[in-house]
């Protein structure tokens, strides 16, 4: 059954049902406990996905609601349907294997603007929630490992309404670079060369920030007394040079260069823009941020911007 609600100034539109019969989708209620309860939550971060929310009950049914958010009004599309009680079953065995009860109830990445995956699973006497936030920068921890293999078994009962062609041809609204862009277009876009001179690119005269050359200092930086105090206090993250030069494209605060920090200001304080994670689709800033770590102090000499020592 789906249902189409829109939501703006009290108006409620046309209301369509549609019944789906399934062969093998009613059971007993004694195949699983009698509290089983799955919630999953999609919020997409900025990007015109779709944000949705999906609840399992332990009779099978699956009530799914998917919301768009428009200038004027907004609209739920509501799903619902039954699934088997193998698919059912098969969920409970998902959960138990990766121990999801055990997971760690929160995992964040320092980027902005990315998506969050979150469940709740109740079962018998056990209740938990994980919430995962930018799980493409955290996949290969074990833990995230153990949560998104629950997360790919629960899609596997109730797909994403956004893995359609439609949704898929997406763009990010707020995005202004993409991988079609060269490196050299990305920082024309985002007025990189304003304050920083870039080697091999017309980037030659930006004096407020450091010269980038993250192949030569990056991982000299992120094991400096200053980046480890940052790092102590929370306040930075980065433990890779690839890892720093994103954070400092989308957390410039985190860490700022000591000779470049603005006087007489609080800490923190920088003239880099605050909002470039919303500025690039996850390809792009690794892009761009392989570029960089691609460019070395003999890059600058060459170019001019930094003369031998």
């Amino acid at each position: 059954m789906s249902c189409l609600r829109k939501r703006g100034s009290c108006h409620y539109g046309l209301i369509i049902f549609i019944s789906l019969f399934m062969p093998g989708n009613v059971f007993a209620s004694s195949v699983v406990p009698d509290n089983f309860k799955v919630i999953a939550h999609y919020a997409p971060g900025y990007s015109d996905w779709k944000p949705w929310e999906a609840t399992i009950t332990q009779d099978g049914k699956v009530s799914q609601t998917t919301y768009i958010f428009g200038d004027n009004e907004n609209t739920e599309i509501i799903k619902t349907f039954s699934l088997s009680e193998h698919a059912l079953t098969n969920l409970i065995d998902a959960i138990k294997e990766p121990d999801f009860f055990s997971i760690k109830e929160r995992f964040s990445y320092p980027v902005t603007h990315n998506e969050t995956l979150f469940l709740s699973v109740t079962m018998g006497q056990a209740s938990h929630e994980v919430s995962v936030y930018a799980p493409s920068h955290l996949k290969k921890r074990t833990d995230v490992k153990r949560f998104l293999a629950v997360w790919d078994e629960v899609l596997k009962k109730v797909p994403s309404p956004n893995n359609t062609d439609d949704v898929n041809r997406r763009h990010r609204a707020q995005v202004v670079v993409s991988t079609e862009d060269t490196p050299e277009d990305m920082l024309m876009k985002l007025g990189c060369g304003a304050c920083h001179k870039v080697p091999t690119t017309t980037s030659k005269f930006g004096t407020i920030g450091p010269v980038l050359i993250a192949k030569t200092n990056a991982a000299e930086r992120i094991a400096s007394r200053d980046y480890r105090a940052q790092l102590k206090a929370g306040k930075a993250h980065a433990t890779t040079a690839k890892e720093y030069v994103i954070e400092s494209i989308v957390d410039p605060g985190a860490f700022i260069v000591p000779n470049f920090r603005l006087k007489h200001s609080p800490e923190g304080s920088t003239v880099m823009p605050q909002d470039y994670g919303s500025k690039f689709t996850y390809d792009a800033l690794n892009k761009l941020a392989d570029f960089l770590l691609s460019l070395d102090e003999a890059a600058a000499i060459r170019d001019g911007m930094l003369h031998e020592k």
